[in-house]
């Protein structure tokens, strides 16, 4: 296999922005790049992807989308074949042992300007979700469409001044778990339910009846990182406290010493 190129790893590398998110037992690294209007970058990296790929973003006629589109796989490249030690973070605190690159599952979402990835060490499947609203958007009308009935009462007896915030909620699980599974909507977009409740949670309910498949990510938290609300799909361990009801995922602390100042200079953060 052919080095990558050094200079789109320095760009992704300088440009990008990245952080670890804590969800239950899992450190998970989050990457998040803006997508760069420049001909040449985009051309280097199309250079960097697979005939099919190539083939595939020359069917994209809408020159943002196709740009969007080679980017986003030419990061996720950079990102599979970087060495253990620049992304991968030990899943229990005070421990050094590093996973090698093939235990870590890498996920991606992409929404406007933004793709933004989910590495986790140790782990060879995780799922993430990443939407920003469109008020535009009429969310009932995709709830009727797309959602269980359970789910689709539930928005609608929401507060009208919260509803939208719950429709992309529930959106963006859903999609981390068909992530997870590696699938598509039609193949089990309902296999997992995820119903609101009064105190602001969101309880999960898995392989409920009349379900095309069996749903495998028990673990779904709920997470931010700079601006954008994100959901992600993992395995469940025992003691997840997401096991039965979305947890929240938070962001680790940045130590404060030169290391920091310097990660803080490498990631533009």
């Amino acid at each position: 296999m052919r080095a990558f190129n050094p200079d789109l790893a320095k760009a992704f590398k300088h440009l990008g922005c990245r952080g670890t998110l804590e969800a239950g037992h899992y450190a998970v690294d989050i990457y998040l790049w803006r997508y760069v209007d420049d001909r040449s970058f985009q051309r280097d990296c199309l250079a960097e992807l697979s005939i099919s790929e190539r083939q595939r973003a020359q069917e994209l006629h809408a020159p943002g989308a196709r740009g969007a589109f080679v980017q986003r796989r030419a990061c996720l490249r950079w990102l599979r074949g970087k060495d253990c030690g620049a992304m991968a973070t030990p899943t229990k605190p005070g421990s050094s042992h590093c996973h090698p690159t093939s235990d870590r599952g890498i996920s991606v979402s992409s929404s406007g300007t933004h793709a933004i990835y989910a590495v986790s060490p140790g782990v060879k499947k995780i799922g993430i979700d990443v939407e920003i609203a469109n008020e535009r958007e009429n969310i009932f009308a995709v709830a009727d469409a797309l959602f269980t009935d359970a789910e689709t009462t539930a928005l609608k007896q929401a507060d009208p001044r919260t509803a939208a915030d719950l429709f992309y909620r529930i959106w963006r699980l859903k999609e981390a778990a068909l992530k997870y599974r590696n699938c598509g909507l039609a193949e089990g977009l309902n296999d997992t339910l995820f119903i609101p409740n009064h105190q602001g949670g969101i309880a999960i309910c898995q392989n409920p009846k009349d379900s095309r498949g069996v749903s495998t990510a028990s673990a779904f938290f709920e997470g931010r990182f700079k601006g954008l609300d994100l959901a992600l799909a993992l395995p469940a361990m025992p003691g997840d406290e997401g096991l039965w009801q979305v947890a929240k995922a938070t962001q680790r602390a940045q130590l404060q010493n030169v290391k920091t100042k310097t990660s803080q200079t490498e990631f533009g953060t």
